[in-house]
């Protein structure tokens, strides 16, 4: 089950992937410094779990979804524009899914 500090979370994130200025490498640093970060995949439902762990892996690098000391920075720099949009684009849809199952969640079960 998803609950609504996440799904403000993922939506404050896509608004900063969309607002803020720079590079699709730099937007992905503001996502995630701003409000991203904050996320933890062992409180999302599965597969959300598993897919934000991936996320988190590949803009942390090898530092295991640590949020170290340049970490976030260092391994995003060295992302081709192509690798970084589609990292957006997975944030984006993951968002979606989060915003579809509030809806279901909120509800009135069905007669």
């Amino acid at each position: 089950m998803v609950n609504y500090r996440q799904q403000e979370k993922f939506r404050m994130g896509v608004r900063a992937l969309a607002v803020l200025p720079g590079r699709i490498q730099e937007r992905l640093v503001g996502a995630f410094r701003e409000q991203l970060h904050q996320i933890r995949a062992n409180e999302l439902p599965e597969p959300l779990s598993t897919e934000w762990d991936g996320i988190r892996n590949q803009v942390y690098g090898d530092h295991g979804g640590t949020q170290g000391q340049g970490s976030l920075e260092a391994t995003t720099e060295r992302m081709t524009d192509e690798a970084a949009s589609q990292i957006a684009h997975e944030i984006v849809e993951m968002a979606y899914r989060v915003d579809g199952m509030m809806a279901e969640q909120d509800s009135p079960p069905a007669e």
